[in-house]
């Protein structure tokens, strides 16, 4: 097949789906196995820059959050203030309705994690993420659940998902 040269408006598509040569350079099409979409169903969005193994990611279509379970990540529903909150570790995976969130902190240093049972273990360094809520009735804000990340890199991961919804 000969390339088109010239000032053409057309761009001939060669049997292969890539654009033909026009003026000596070539032009192709992406192929759909190069995009960095995670999404399934031929939608070229990108849903989240995480790879498929990550820690955390977006919920398409929705303003979830998912959270994986792992040994670096502990959780409570019982925050209290100047570290005395006991974590827990996150047994199963899960999802973090974002929209009934009305604000995200974050800090770092020391936690007591605890057992299946809520009995003290031991001391962990960690970063936390605190989920806050609104009280209509006491009129004030209150963290709904707050995670412990002893793992750095895994605390990052999630941040930048929360940080993109």
């Amino acid at each position: 097949m000969q390339c088109t040269t010239g000032n053409s408006p057309f761009q001939p598509s060669l049997p292969n789906g890539n654009m033909a040569m026009m003026n000596g350079v070539g032009v192709k099409r992406p192929r759909m196995e190069d995009s960095e979409s995670d999404s399934e169903g031929g939608n070229c969005e990108m849903i989240s820059p995480r790879p498929k193994f990550s820690a955390a990611k977006i919920v398409p279509g929705r303003r979830f959050f998912s959270l994986k379970a792992a040994g670096c990540v502990f959780q409570s529903e019982s925050w209290q203030p100047r570290g005395e909150t006991l974590y827990q570790a996150l047994q199963h995976e899960v999802l973090v309705n974002a929209s009934n969130i009305e604000q995200i902190s974050f800090s770092e240093g020391l936690a007591f994690v605890g057992n299946e049972a809520g009995a003290y273990v031991r001391t962990e360094t960690g970063h936390m993420i605190h989920l806050w809520r609104h009280d209509n009735e006491q009129r004030k804000l209150y963290v709904s659940r707050t995670f412990l990340f002893t793992n750095y890199q895994m605390y990052s991961e999630v941040r930048e998902v929360l940080e993109q919804l």
